[in-house]
């Protein structure tokens, strides 16, 4: 079989979207910009567009390697190993929150209402580069083992094998890493555009469940970490979609 190999040309010029989508750079922005109206330069102004559907299957042929995934996403794992590597108790349950790369929303109400209406599980709270929220959970929780804030880490593979459940933005390459790893995970409280579209498209899919509050987020997450069966649903959905 000939190896599969990625056209260079077409690298630069085209990309995924987390939902699968061509996306291409729009022309007409670089050049003779001193010959254009205002009008003409605002039109091509935008940076990004979608390819044409009668497109895409040529293109796909192009890229056939979609998302790039690091290997340790890829790879067999064992949960309590994880744990093991991390410090963490192998006899507890972890539920892992990711609030991006600078934080997201409310989380120290989150965390409040998940404490009250969860029993016995514990989580883990990633703050990406978002120190000013790092310092505030470490203060408030310094005395509650059942909360574990952490900075922006290598790791995160190891923290999302060693995770029950995930709850995270839906971006288009940690949504990925999670699904990789058939995680269980809950999409939370996307902004409108591109994290609505990716939220839509895994929970239509009934891959991940989608939550619009944060009422929505407590009660989904204490249903997900209830109901082993719709664990299995999602992560045998999410294999389908391979």
């Amino acid at each position: 079989m000939p190896k599969l190999k990625t056209n260079k040309a077409a690298k630069k010029r085209y990309s995924y979207t987390a939902t699968g989508k061509v996306k291409r750079t729009k022309s007409n922005r670089r050049h003779l910009l001193a010959n254009k109206t205002s009008r003409a330069k605002a039109r091509g102004s935008v940076l990004d567009a979608y390819a044409d559907k009668t497109c895409e299957a040529g293109i796909k042929k192009l890229l056939p390697y979609g998302i790039p995934v690091a290997k340790q996403y890829r790879m067999n794992y064992n949960k309590d190993d994880s744990k093991k590597i991390l410090g963490l108790d192998i006899d507890k349950k972890y539920v892992l929150i990711l609030t991006g790369s600078m934080g997201f929303g409310n989380i120290t109400t989150m965390i409040k209402m998940l404490l009250n209406n969860t029993q016995k599980i514990r989580y883990i709270i990633s703050c990406g580069n978002n120190v000013k929220l790092l310092k505030t959970i470490r203060e408030e929780y310094k005395d509650n083992k059942r909360v574990t804030p952490i900075p922006f880490t290598k790791r995160l593979s190891e923290y999302i094998k060693s995770s029950e459940i995930v709850l995270t933005k839906p971006g288009g390459l940690t949504t990925t890493e999670v699904a990789t790893l058939r995680k269980p995970f809950i999409h939370t409280m996307p902004i409108p555009g591109c994290e609505n579209y990716n939220a839509d498209f895994f929970s239509n899919r009934r891959m991940s469940i989608k939550c619009d509050t944060m009422e929505d987020v407590i009660v989904n997450t204490k249903k997900l970490i209830d109901d082993s069966n719709l664990q299995k649903e999602i992560i045998k959905n999410t294999e389908e979609m391979k």
